[in-house]
């Protein structure tokens, strides 16, 4: 929580998006940036690999710290002002993203759909290695053939694309 708090003290008013990654996390900026642009900073979003879980940790799941999160400049005021500096949020110790996951619901911010228009994650939690061999254990029998199967297509035609997507990157699946 302290680096949040340290973000909304000396940077909250300079940025609108706010990404917490990794060192070993790969960002591609280009999809970032189109999946940004279409919410506005000063709502409360927060977007990233959404664990779904039913316990008092996080009732409405939390993001996984490994694939990163994104918080709009409103939703990183509301869990500070709201949840760290109201004494509402633990302050150190647990697992950071379920932490950071019962903050932000204890602050009221919600978390946001991360999906792209054809339904594939947009962030994921384990390096590519993991999703194609299912080195890790992770039930990721059905997490990997998802991946797979979601992410075959076949390039389209620059006028099958939205004005904002480089042709390169305009996919359909198949």
């Amino acid at each position: 929580m302290a680096a949040f708090s340290y973000l909304y003290d000396h940077h909250l008013d300079e940025h609108d998006w706010f990404l917490k990654a990794d060192d070993d996390t790969y960002v591609i900026v280009e999809n970032l940036r189109l999946l940004l642009s279409r919410h506005s900073s000063s709502q409360a979003h927060v977007f990233g690999h959404h664990i779904p879980v039913d316990r008092e940790a996080a009732r409405r799941g939390y993001l996984s710290g490994g694939a990163g999160y994104v918080l709009s400049r409103e939703a990183l005021r509301v869990m500070v002002e709201e949840g760290v500096r109201k004494d509402r949020c633990r302050r150190d110790g647990g697992s950071e993203d379920v932490e950071i996951g019962r903050c932000l619901e204890t602050a009221g911010v919600k978390l946001d759909d991360s999906h792209d228009m054809f339904g594939r994650k947009r962030f994921h939690p384990f390096d590519l290695f993991s999703y194609l061999t299912n080195k890790d254990d992770f039930s990721q029998q059905s997490e990997s053939k998802h991946f797979l199967v979601s992410h075959q297509q076949e390039p389209v035609s620059r006028a099958a694309c939205p004005s904002v997507v480089p042709s390169r990157t305009c996919i359909q699946p198949t």
